[in-house]
């Protein structure tokens, strides 16, 4: 019989696999210059694959349940991190709220401002600077 708290127990197979799936999410960053998977996504696998077993009262975790918690994750990191302009997930729109092309975007507009200011010697007001920008800024600014 099984026991409420059961905890089901890991093979070496699966646990292999589990840490060869966030091998792959850590390298499809690399190619990128940004990291799509932190060690909190392997505890989040493990959970996933622990509450499968559980669900097919099962004291051990197979490789059916890393299956499960391996696309489940995806799943929801496509639902959750997909920066909207480049399709790609991009785990800082989790930490941070912005796609890396976000801040980038908005890292540019700002050097924008700062070369403005800096060439024209003068104040702006802000509905004044706000045309500059819109004129001069080659990405649009709203």
């Amino acid at each position: 019989m099984l026991e409420p708290s059961l905890i089901p127990h890991y093979q070496m197979k699966q646990d292999r696999k589990l840490i060869q799936t966030y091998v792959q999410m850590r390298k499809i960053g690399r190619g990128r210059g940004t990291v799509t998977a932190y060690p909190r996504q392997l505890e989040s696998l493990v959970r996933l694959a622990e509450a499968h077993a559980r669900m097919r009262l099962s004291n051990l975790v197979e490789e059916i349940d890393v299956e499960e918690a391996t696309r489940l994750h995806k799943e929801a990191l496509k639902q959750a991190a997909t920066d909207p302009k480049t399709g790609q997930i991009d785990m800082e729109i989790l930490m941070t709220g912005l796609s890396a092309s976000s801040r980038a975007k908005s890292a540019e507009l700002a050097k924008f401002i700062i070369a403005l200011l800096r060439d024209s010697n003068k104040s702006f007001k802000m509905n004044e600077l706000y045309d500059r920008c819109r004129e001069g800024y080659k990405e649009g600014f709203t």
